[in-house]
């Protein structure tokens, strides 16, 4: 949900931690680097960080950092992070394809997921703060994803679509979706929400109500 963890939940400690380390380990230019993000250890101590991740995914990154910021209330205008929020908001607007509105380059299968949870960030920041500077790149990057859903169907990993669609990548479309919507941004959301609410019918066990990932009946 939207806003800090209630006091008292025991949780407080934790996430001041996590944030902490999130904001020591952005990059001057505003981004989380999936392989370098070590580089910014320094900053935090001794230790040096492990698990390095793909430079492929740093807009993905980002974004999954931007959103845990703006859940405990940070906005570029308010709370102790409001700079490391802005600076972040500004790397993914400047991230954004200007012709076509997508978030980041096709530099790996699933960059979809990429601009899913980039669109997902920029909406949640517009619905805290309903900045101009922000409605229009969340429009564009709304529109990618409206465009890059099958017809009457969900979402997999091409742009333009082929007609296959996924589990996962879906669940961040529609997160991102409906988030658009209550942000108050256009588009046609309630035919991508029926149509992802069909497809999951289509590929779900009616009696163990498992899903699969794999490719829509129709598309086969």
């Amino acid at each position: 949900g939207r806003g800090r963890i209630p006091p008292g939940s025991g949780v407080e400690p934790a996430l001041e931690d996590a944030l902490a380390w999130l904001a020591a380990h952005q990059g001057d230019d505003g981004s989380w680097d999936g392989d370098g993000f070590s580089r910014r250890c320094g900053r935090v101590g001794a230790t040096t960080c492990g698990g390095p991740g793909s430079a492929a995914h740093d807009v993905g990154l980002t974004a999954l950092a931007l959103l845990a910021f703006l859940g405990d209330g940070h906005t570029s205008e308010q709370g102790a992070y409001r700079e490391v929020v802005a600076r972040a908001l500004l790397w993914l607007r400047d991230a954004q394809d200007p012709d076509s509105g997508l978030i980041g380059a096709r530099s790996s299968r699933d960059f979809l997921y990429d601009h899913a949870l980039a669109t997902l960030a920029l909406c949640e920041a517009y619905y805290f703060s309903g900045s101009p500077r922000l409605q229009r790149p969340a429009q564009r990057a709304v529109n990618v994803i409206l465009q890059a859903r099958n017809p009457y169907g969900a979402w997999r990993y091409d742009l333009p679509p082929v007609g296959d669609s996924d589990t996962s990548v879906t669940g961040w479309m529609v997160f991102a979706l409906a988030s658009a919507k209550e942000a108050g941004l256009v588009g046609d959301f309630d035919a991508a929400f029926v149509g992802a609410l069909g497809f999951l019918d289509e590929v779900s066990d009616p009696a163990a109500g498992a899903s699969a990932t794999r490719p829509s009946a129709s598309s086969r």
